[in-house]
């Protein structure tokens, strides 16, 4: 889950509840959600290989694999996480670890939200 630094304000807990949601997603399984948390024609960018690979918010949820029959467990925690607000819109850069079963992996996103 992620974590801020001590005394957070409301606004910034707020923006980690949406990210906290967000990720626990995935090891829920739950798309539905998921997608209802993005703006589908966002954009992202992913490192693959050392490659930069851009496409839509909705693909990159469309490249989890949540059928229930998918044998690997999935978890993706945030920790030592930075928010920015600026009235209805937020930053939050949030460092990972992701684990694929056994297999770790490591990164660092910024999610950018809104509040409508």
């Amino acid at each position: 889950m992620a974590h801020l630094a001590s005394n957070p304000l409301p606004d910034e807990i707020a923006v980690l509840d949406v990210v906290n949601t967000f990720l626990s997603c995935i090891k829920k399984r739950d798309k539905i959600l998921m997608l209802s948390l993005i703006l589908p024609k966002g954009g992202a960018t992913l490192l693959r290989r050392g490659q930069p690979l851009h496409m839509s918010l909705e693909d990159v949820v469309n490249r989890i694999p949540f059928n229930a029959d998918h044998p690997k467990v999935l978890d993706e925690q945030a920790y030592n996480s930075k928010v920015l607000v600026d009235g209805n819109i937020a930053m939050a850069w949030t460092p990972y670890v992701f684990y694929e079963d056994d297999r770790l992996n490591v990164g660092a996103p910024v999610h950018i939200l809104t509040h409508s």
